[in-house]
């Protein structure tokens, strides 16, 4: 087991180094957002948390209409419980992607855990207008009977 852990830390290091020679040579051909959104899975599999929301955002900056610049940032957000981030990062991703279903999750999230449950009630609704998910009808039905 220590000997997968220490290859798997060697590969994760590899890539690293890899993905950084990439972006500092900046060819044309390269596509700079996957290679930060690849650095930031990286960052993210170590534990590097700080590293990961700076390489996410910067993603956002290079690319503000790619929606998984915006889906990796606002996760990551979710996952350390900045919430008030979170919901931010989605109602920007919004403004690009109106009706895209995975940020509208992600808001909702957000919002329900900020407490905005009627907010967050909305959203899942209009997830449920977008595409028939179980799941988020389950979860619908058990924030509204919490709600009464």
């Amino acid at each position: 087991m220590l000997a997968q852990t220490s290859r798997l830390s060697q590969h994760i290091d590899q890539a690293h180094r890899h993905i950084l020679k990439a972006i500092a040579l900046k060819p044309s051909h390269v596509d700079y957002r996957q290679e930060h959104l690849n650095l930031g899975r990286i960052y993210e599999q170590s534990g590097d948390t700080q590293n990961t929301h700076v390489v996410y955002e910067e993603a956002t900056r290079l690319t503000p209409h790619s929606p998984e610049a915006y889906i990796h940032l606002g996760m990551h957000h979710l996952k350390q419980n900045q919430y008030t981030e979170a919901a931010s990062t989605f109602e920007s991703a919004l403004q690009v992607l109106p009706n895209d279903p995975r940020m509208l999750m992600g808001q909702a999230q957000a919002l329900e855990q900020l407490g905005q449950i009627d907010t967050a009630i909305q959203v899942y609704r209009s997830v449920l207008s977008l595409m028939d998910s179980p799941e988020v009808r389950t979860h619908l039905n058990a924030l509204l009977a919490r709600k009464n």
